[in-house]
């Protein structure tokens, strides 16, 4: 007994150890693409917005061009935005708690887990990870130090359009090191045999700029937590709208009510 006790001890310690030895971290720089028109209208109100023109400089350190922190291994990871908060008057334009903007996978389970906060509202989105299908052309290129290849993809993701479910396809580019075999990468990404280095979806683009392994600080790769209201994206998408709905109907009438509007 007391053999299995201490083989068992030794066995555990090994696994966390090995866990540990093999941690990696990413940090990607995010880009949002505009389309000409979207451009054309952030033009206009750089112009015609003296607020805009105050919150633009922050919005485009944590919006538009975002920093996010990847911690992975070959099982699970965790991705979150890490924000540039150099206005201290931009509480009020962001609120920092929202805890949307961090992302657990697992692969084993072929799920993820995001946690949402929509006017107050807390919602757990678990649901399977998107089919990529990708298509491995073989041309490469080096990003730093690592050579990486290209693969060619789309996911079909949903939306809602009046009041309906309805699914887009969107076109992607990835390039991938497979000196790295482990099949994750940015936000919902990964199921190529190596990491995903960089990737553009045609509205997103995701860009590595640092990656270590064995950080000095190891995260712990734990999902988030799992609040009352929860289901997959696609329940996620109709509850947010109601939502909206909850709230703009509240300030339309202009309610005196002792309840909060959210609880209604």
């Amino acid at each position: 007994m007391k053999t299995y006790l201490v083989t068992l001890l030794f066995l555990l310690t090994f696994n966390l150890f090995g866990q540990k030895k093999n941690q990696w971290k990413a940090v990607f720089q995010y880009h949002q693409i505009y389309t000409d028109q979207q451009k054309a209208r952030m033009d206009s109100l750089m112009k015609n917005d003296a607020f805009y023109r105050q919150m633009q400089g922050f919005a485009n350190q944590n919006i538009h061009n975002k920093t996010y922190v990847m911690f992975f291994d070959n099982k699970v990871s965790k991705f979150y935005q890490k924000y540039i908060d150099k206005d201290p008057n931009a509480s009020e334009f962001l609120n920092r708690k929202n805890s949307y903007l961090y992302l657990f996978k697992s692969y084993q389970r072929h799920q993820y887990i995001q946690d949402y906060e929509i006017l107050r509202v807390l919602f757990t989105v678990v649901d399977s990870l998107p089919d990529f299908h990708w298509k491995i052309t073989g041309e490469q290129k080096k990003i730093g130090q690592y050579t990486v290849i290209k693969a060619i993809g789309y996911e079909i993701r949903p939306i809602l359009k009046k009041g309906k479910i309805k699914e887009i396809k969107l076109n992607l580019i990835a390039w991938f090191c497979p000196d790295i075999p482990i099949p994750n990468g940015p936000e919902l990404y990964g199921g190529l045999p190596g990491f995903i280095m960089e990737l553009n979806t045609g509205k997103d683009l995701f860009l590595l700029k640092e990656l270590s392994r064995n950080p000095k600080k190891n995260a712990t790769i734990k999902p988030p937590e799992i609040h009352k209201q929860k289901g997959s994206f696609k329940s996620f998408l109709i509850e947010r709208q109601k939502i909206y709905e909850r709230f703009k109907k509240y300030h339309q009438n202009h309610r005196k009510t002792t309840k909060n509007w959210w609880q209604n």
